[in-house]
């Protein structure tokens, strides 16, 4: 009789204990939601981090190219007033904008200009440089 009593309550804790498993399972949300999720939100911040990257190098590259380069005014990346368009495709970004800076006569002129480069595997490859209407790279 007392070994009936200890099955007894042995079947109990076991049914109380897989109760308890099916709630936890039931009341929890797919797992696999929440990476991807996360992934995209990650994509998106890389994406973003590249595309800035991408405008400082731009940035650094027409810099180059100019007669007075202390002078260079470049519209400011943080600010999304349609100044400056950076497009990414796959491995392919295009940054399109302008600089304001003076020529060799000290007068202040604007010159729009298009930089396409790559990024694949964290290398750089500068593609196209486009300043003033003149493919200079």
């Amino acid at each position: 009789m007392k070994d009936m009593t200890y099955v007894k309550v042995l079947f109990a804790v076991f049914i109380v204990i897989i109760a308890l498993v099916a709630i936890k399972i039931i009341n929890d949300p797919i797992a696999p939601a929440k990476p991807i999720i996360d992934k995209q939100k990650e994509d998106e911040r890389v994406n973003e981090e590249i595309k800035y990257i991408a405008y400082k190098r731009a940035v650094f590259m027409i810099k180059d190219n100019l007669k007075a380069p202390s002078t260079a005014k470049f519209p400011d990346y943080f600010d999304h007033d349609n100044k400056t368009s950076i497009y990414k495709l796959d491995s392919l970004i295009t940054i399109r904008s302008y600089v304001d800076s003076q020529n060799s006569f000290g007068a202040t002129l604007r010159a729009d200009y298009t930089v396409k480069m790559t990024y694949i595997n964290g290398k750089w490859d500068l593609v196209e440089v486009i300043f003033d209407n003149q493919k200079i790279y």
